[in-house]
Formats: C-alpha cells, sequence, structure tokens
C-alpha cells in the first residue's frame, strides 16, 4: 500500500512539471503552485497512513503479548492452586500416619509390657530412632510437596519396621503362652490335701522305705480331676499300681499322670486345655483308699510336682 501511495506522488509530481511548462507563465505557475499543494496533501496522507498502519500493527502486537500473560497467569494460579492442594492432601496423609505410628507404639508398648520382656530389647517403642547428620538451617517459606514426600516415605518405613516388630512380639508372646500353658503349673483338685509328699516315704502297704515319685491329694471319690496344663492324652486306661490312670504329653519335654481314678472323661489322642476336666478321684489300682496319685516328668524323669505348682489353686 505504501509503494502505491508513493507512485502515486510520483505521477502527481511529473504531472505538475508538465503542467508548468504549458503556454501561459501566470496559468501555468498557478497550476504548479496548485500541483505542489497537492502532493504535499498527498505526502502527509501517506505518512498519515504509514503511521497508523504502523499503530495499528503495534496495538495487535500488545494485545497478542497481552492475551499471552493472561493465559500464563491463569496457568500458574491453576499451577498453585493443584500445587495447594496437593500440599494440604500430604499434609494430612502426614498427619494420619503420625496418627498411626501413635498407635502402633502404643500397642506395642502394652504388648511388651504384657510379655514382661527385658528393658533395652529392641522391642523399645517408645524410644525415638536416632538421627544425625550436617543440617543447613533454612529461612525460606514451609515444607514443599518434595519435603512432605520424603517425611512420608519416612514414615511409611517406620511403619513397615513397626509392624515387623509386631509381628515378631506377636510371635514371642505366643511362644511364651504355648510354654506357660504347657508348664505344669494348675493344680489338679480344687479341694482336699496333700497325703504325701515326693520321695522317699514309709510304704503304706508293706511298711518299708520306698521311693514316692508323685504326690497324693486325698478328696471324696468323684472329686473332679483337672489339667494341670494343656496337652494331648497319649495314654487313658488301666496301668499297673496305678488303675485307671490318665497320662498327658504338655510339650517341651514335660508330662504328667493322674492315678487311681474312678472313671476317665478323656481318650488317648485327645487335646487338652489346662484345667480341663480328664477324671474324677477313685481308689483303683494299688490304693487305701479315695485319692489322687499326680506326678510330673520332665523328659522322662520324674520331678517334685510342688516345684511346678502354682502357690493358688
Amino acid at each position: 500500500m505504501v509503494k502505491k501511495l508513493f507512485h502515486r506522488i510520483g505521477q502527481s509530481s511529473a504531472a505538475i512539471i508538465r503542467h508548468a511548462k504549458a503556454p501561459g507563465k501566470a496559468a501555468g505557475w498557478r497550476r504548479l503552485g496548485l500541483g505542489v499543494a497537492g502532493a504535499v496533501v498527498l505526502a502527509q496522507i501517506v505518512v498519515v497512513a504509514f503511521h497508523q498502519g504502523a499503530l495499528h500493527r503495534e496495538k495487535a502486537l500488545l494485545n497478542s503479548i497481552d492475551d499471552t500473560l493472561v493465559a500464563h497467569a491463569a496457568t500458574l494460579k491453576e499451577i498453585r492452586r493443584e500445587s495447594q492442594i496437593n500440599i494440604g492432601a500430604l499434609t494430612s496423609q502426614l498427619a494420619r500416619l503420625q496418627a498411626r505410628i501413635a498407635r502402633l507404639d502404643a500397642l506395642g508398648g502394652t504388648l511388651v509390657d504384657l510379655a514382661q520382656l527385658e528393658d533395652g530389647t529392641e522391642f523399645d517403642f517408645g524410644a525415638e530412632p536416632g538421627l544425625g547428620g550436617r543440617t543447613i538451617a533454612s529461612s525460606g517459606p514451609g515444607p514443599t510437596a518434595s519435603d512432605l514426600g520424603v517425611s512420608i516415605d519416612n514414615l511409611h518405613r517406620q511403619i513397615e519396621d513397626r509392624t515387623l516388630w509386631l509381628d515378631v512380639l506377636e510371635d514371642v508372646i505366643q511362644h511364651r503362652r504355648l510354654v506357660s500353658e504347657a508348664y505344669p503349673s494348675s493344680w489338679p483338685v480344687r479341694s482336699g490335701w496333700v497325703s504325701s509328699y515326693y520321695g522317699m516315704r514309709q510304704d503304706p502297704f508293706h511298711g518299708h522305705s520306698a521311693f514316692h515319685q508323685g504326690i497324693d491329694f486325698a478328696a471324696s471319690k468323684g472329686t473332679d480331676i483337672r489339667s494341670a496344663a494343656a496337652g494331648m492324652v497319649e495314654f487313658a486306661g488301666t496301668r499297673d499300681g496305678y488303675g485307671l490312670m490318665v497320662q498327658i504329653r504338655h510339650g517341651n519335654g514335660y508330662q504328667t499322670r493322674y492315678g487311681h481314678a474312678s472313671e476317665l472323661l478323656v481318650e488317648s489322642g485327645q487335646m487338652i486345655e489346662r484345667g480341663e476336666k480328664i477324671a474324677l478321684v477313685g481308689s483303683t489300682g494299688r490304693s487305701t483308699g479315695p485319692h489322687l496319685h499326680f506326678e510330673v516328668l520332665k523328659n522322662g524323669k520324674a520331678a517334685n510336682p510342688l516345684k511346678f505348682l502354682s502357690a493358688r489353686r
């Protein structure tokens, strides 16, 4: 467009010169003045048009830049909003994990107390793990999503550690419970009295000294006989000298025998719980009257039952 305008100015100048050379000086100069004025006006129009075009292009460019800045500002605002949402979610997750660890620590501490483990064991749920290393103080803003992610990863590892501890602790407690259940510490009768102790005594039939490898509980016929510990019935029947007898294997090398019963309530191979009724007091076999003959064996050897029985029935 600009080239066309300058071309028209050039044509107008040539026309002015031709008119000025035409016959008649006055008329020629008058036409020359008019032509010059027209050329000046045309030149001004061209300049104005050029500037208007430049201003239009500049305005269009500025508008494009403004639109781009607005779009970037909106994108940045959305990113910040999403970041705040993410940080809020991570912070909430971090708080939940910390609460879960606190509950696990409380549960672990209770189990440690119940298991009666010694102080200083690896199951110290209340102690903070050792920390260290060089750090650089920061005066910047609060934690970033990356910082929270690292904290969450650390808490996940702590939860995994505590879960492992609880699994091992459960095994320890279970083992102790089984050992405790297999330990013959419950009294086999809830009434009666000890009529003969473990060790050397005068035999009630022939009067000579003889070793008594159990203890006798004098009790009324039909009194309940109960298992001193959990285990499996190895034998339930009649045995020489014992009359009707029950023998139970408890594990960890322990066995118990219950002799002279009037009636047996269990069978061989039956699983028995601590304190379960297994027979009734009687006077079968080599006996002078209703009583229970009770033995404890450790690895096949007779031991003093009073060393195993608890202080209270």
